[in-house]
């Protein structure tokens, strides 16, 4: 599998991770490489109040390990609320604040989809990890409430 592979199998599976949570049953939960990430957030929004993104994955840093190399990725879900909306008789009734918390526990320590086939899970190998620093944050916005959670996995390159 190349690098783009797993980092791609690792943001897929965080995605994955947010979807299969109970709490999300009522949330539309997407990827921004799908299609019109702009036009799904509005649509989501204007429906249903709420919505989470997966924004794509990025670099955060390169970690040697004798003579390989690991590439340390961030993968950030923005959860993007339009309060009017979500708190009215269409919405989820669940504030941005408390889907962006959800969010951090469905994916904190969960595999990241890197294990080798076959092989059971081993904890604290191929895992989500959240920020330690700041694993959720505000983004400023004038006319929604944004928040970005972040977490950390590893590949090898």
């Amino acid at each position: 599998m190349t690098t783009e592979e797993r980092i791609t199998v690792a943001a897929d599976t965080f995605t994955a991770a947010i979807a299969a949570a109970p709490y999300f049953a009522d949330i539309p939960v997407s990827d921004e490489r799908k299609g019109d990430i702009n036009a799904t957030i509005a649509n989501a929004v204007a429906k249903l109040g709420v919505c989470v993104t997966v924004v794509a994955a990025d670099g955060d840093g390169l970690v040697r390990v004798g003579r390989n190399l690991r590439l340390r990725i961030r993968l950030v879900a923005q959860i993007t609320e339009l309060y009017l909306i979500n708190q009215g008789p269409t919405g989820t009734h669940k504030p941005a604040l408390s889907v962006a918390t959800a969010a951090m526990k469905a994916v904190d320590r969960q595999p990241n989809g890197l294990d080798p086939a076959g092989a059971s899970h081993r904890d604290g190998l191929n895992e989500f990890l959240l920020a330690e620093a700041q694993p959720f944050r505000l983004v400023p916005d004038p006319r929604l409430i944004v928040y970005h959670v972040t977490a950390y996995t590893s590949v090898e390159l």
